[in-house]
């Protein structure tokens, strides 16, 4: 509808004649034609963008597509193509023409480009950058290629002697019928797949133990010394003795929990026999009230150990159940539980709090 027949119809709308109603209608009369007349003037303006006509993106024909891939990077910097409708030619039957210039063998491949990198990112380049992913064109280092299974080295050699996507991506299992059963649970087809983790991938070239997370609770040496760079992951100085007692201080501001979880991500924690998988099992991280606190006082009185509360806000936090130091640490009540499963402070740590 044109924007002067909406201000048409406005102008012959009949107000309401009762008594005190004819001016409500009237404002809400104008409110509407006013909410229209924007939204028209919407419409008439959106195929608008900056004074040029905004590109309309036609149907797309997918097989004609997988037929001319190599158009594709120029139909998305023209906007005549979105990221989404580029399709996908993999793990169908279909897809060959997409890679293939011809039926494959396995001793002519007919690869559109002999160069894997270009004929990959025809398509993976134009959806998104994956270079942040891992890198590739750089030589694999000779400790890296004895290390690699038989079938990454290979992959390595065929992209001559460069990491290429194919190093970590097997093509074939994706293209031969008699492997599309491995879709269902290795659907990136990865080499030598499926993993549980995708870092069993990377660590079939690189070295485990290289990137082995650091283990702050792992704080004495082969000699029984403190390991002192480990105190300054979660203080802000190695706590030392000052007065007859312990000068401590945190290597963050506020709730200590924080401290925790950014390695162990489950909160509200487990307790007792249970394992809770979601937000809705028990919550102890918070303040503990006039009896529990009296319970923990007594329990650690009783039973020789410490329970910590949060000197920021006195609240519950991980250091109250577990002893977050290794064996050799500190001394006294305050080393009790570092030897003991889960290093818990107490053998029967719920009652510590709770009523049986």
């Amino acid at each position: 509808m044109h924007v002067n027949a909406v201000l048409d119809k406005r102008s012959n709308v009949k107000p309401n004649t009762r008594p005190g109603a004819d001016h409500t209608l009237t404002s809400r009369n104008e409110r509407i034609a006013r909410t229209l007349v924007a939204v028209l003037l919407t419409l008439a303006t959106a195929s608008r963008v900056n004074g040029a006509e905004r590109p309309v993106m036609p149907e797309t024909n997918n097989n004609e597509l997988l037929r001319q891939v190599q158009d594709i990077p120029a139909l998305v910097a023209q906007r005549r193509l979105t990221p989404a409708q580029i399709p996908n030619p993999h793990w169908r039957a279909d897809g060959c023409t997409a890679c293939h210039s011809g039926k494959p063998t396995k001793a002519a491949p007919r690869l559109r480009d002999a160069d894997s990198e270009r004929l990959c990112n025809v398509c993976h380049e134009a959806l998104a950058p994956h270079g942040y992913i891992h890198p590739v064109g750089m030589p694999m280092p000779p400790a890296m290629a004895r290390r690699a299974p038989k079938s990454f080295a290979d992959a390595v050699k065929r992209g001559g002697g460069n990491v290429t996507c194919v190093t970590c991506h097997d093509p074939p299992a994706q293209c031969l019928p008699e492997r599309a059963k491995e879709r269902a649970l290795n659907p990136a087809f990865f080499r030598e797949g499926p993993y549980r983790d995708r870092t069993e991938l990377c660590f079939r070239c690189h070295d485990a133990e290289a990137y082995a997370r650091l283990n702050p609770h792992d704080q004495i040496d082969a000699q029984g010394r403190p390991r002192e760079q480990r105190c300054l992951i979660c203080h802000q100085s190695v706590p030392r003795a000052q007065g007859g007692a312990m000068k401590v201080d945190f290597a963050v501001a506020g709730d200590l929990t924080k401290l925790c979880t950014g390695c162990h991500v489950w909160v509200p924690h487990p307790g007792g026999a249970f394992a809770f998988s979601s937000k809705e099992g028990p919550n102890h991280l918070v303040a503990p009230s006039a009896g529990v606190a009296r319970r923990m006082q007594q329990a650690a009185q009783a039973q020789g150990i410490t329970l910590p509360l949060d000197p920021n806000n006195g609240k519950v936090y991980c250091g109250t159940c577990h002893n977050v130091h290794a064996q050799g640490v500190l001394q006294g009540a305050a080393a009790r539980g570092a030897e003991s499963k889960n290093r818990l402070r107490a053998p029967q740590l719920c009652v510590t709090c709770h009523d049986k």
